[in-house]
């Protein structure tokens, strides 16, 4: 199946030169890293998430105006 999409340069130029290498297409080495990477992921547990509830700040978090305030001033300098 014919799909379009953007390569890092570096990571283009390494696939065509390991096809080269291999005598294979570019085609096929990006679907043989495609399914290497999917099979690893499907092996590896999903990052479990905070429990709470969803709005709940972390410990020491301050989000009052005067220090929002004074976190955009920062961005501003």
């Amino acid at each position: 199946m014919r799909t379009t999409i953007d390569v890092r340069e570096d990571l283009l130029r390494r696939a065509r030169q390991l096809a080269l290498d291999r005598g294979a297409t570019l085609g096929d080495v990006v679907n043989d890293g495609l399914c290497l990477l999917l099979d690893h992921l499907a092996t590896v547990p999903a990052p479990s998430l905070p429990r709470g509830r969803p709005s709940a700040l972390r410990p020491g978090v301050d989000l009052s105006p005067r220090t929002i305030k004074e976190l955009l001033a920062e961005d501003e300098a």
